[in-house]
């Protein structure tokens, strides 16, 4: 993966190389290249993304009325899914996405990111295997967010951001044990607790009819995150089901 990191980075600085050159001696032409690669560039992003759509339409015929952002944020979901079972890593959905799944079984609006909760005690086990991780989302950037440990993972491709929190363990007067993430903040921007039994023991829930993860009671921690009026769209969106609350 390095060497192909910095096999990349050499090509891109040749490029930046030929680019300053030519531009010192034949200013107007450069710019005439320079335009020409970025809206080229721009076309092939787009048709391969279409083609990459079109393929799992092919594969997934019960998924053809999803709209492109919404089948291929759900085929990186299943793909990462497989992977974090097969090493034994609970994970559950979490904010937009939760929001989506409980709501209508579907992305919350034209998805793009993917927001994902694991416990912090599985964090090594998961950087074991985030190199599989990464072969799936194919990010051209990683960060990972800081405190005194690492919270926050996001891996950031050409067509959306994945979120993975890591929740603490911490004591509580009022609830004993509660889970907690800094970063993840209701309406107010403070932080939201969870009961430790509500991470713990996860409930089922879904996306287009696959079952994933989530935190027991939802609801409590949507309303924190999204206000009393959460159930009602803000805007028209996709529906795979409609839910009666």
């Amino acid at each position: 993966m390095d060497k192909k990191i910095n096999s990349f980075s050499k090509k891109k600085n040749i490029l930046k190389n030929f680019y300053k050159r030519l531009y010192i001696r034949v200013p107007i032409l450069a710019e005439f290249l320079k335009y020409f690669y970025v809206k080229i560039f721009g076309i092939l992003k787009i048709l391969i993304f279409l083609l990459k759509i079109f393929i799992l339409k092919l594969k997934n015929p019960h998924l053809l009325s999803l709209p492109s952002k919404h089948i291929y944020a759900l085929n990186i979901l299943l793909r990462m899914s497989l992977e974090l079972k097969k090493k034994k890593i609970p994970f559950f959905l979490l904010g937009g996405t939760l929001l989506g799944s409980i709501r209508q079984e579907a992305f919350a609006g034209r998805p793009s990111d993917v927001d994902i909760g694991i416990k912090y005690e599985d964090q090594k086990k998961f950087f074991k295997i985030l190199s599989k991780i990464n072969n799936i989302v194919l990010p051209v950037e990683t960060r990972k967010i800081p405190g005194n440990k690492i919270y926050k993972l996001q891996l950031i491709s050409k067509y959306i951001l994945i979120d993975i929190n890591f929740f603490i363990n911490k004591k509580s007067k009022k609830y004993n044990n509660i889970r907690l993430n800094p970063y993840e903040v209701d309406k107010k921007k403070k932080q939201i607790k969870f009961i430790k039994n509500n991470i713990d023991n996860l409930k089922t829930t879904k996306l287009y009819g696959y079952e994933f993860n989530s935190p027991l009671n939802p609801q409590i921690y949507l309303k924190k995150k999204f206000g009393k009026n959460w159930k009602i769209p803000d805007k028209k969106q996709f529906l795979w089901k409609k839910i009666n609350f």
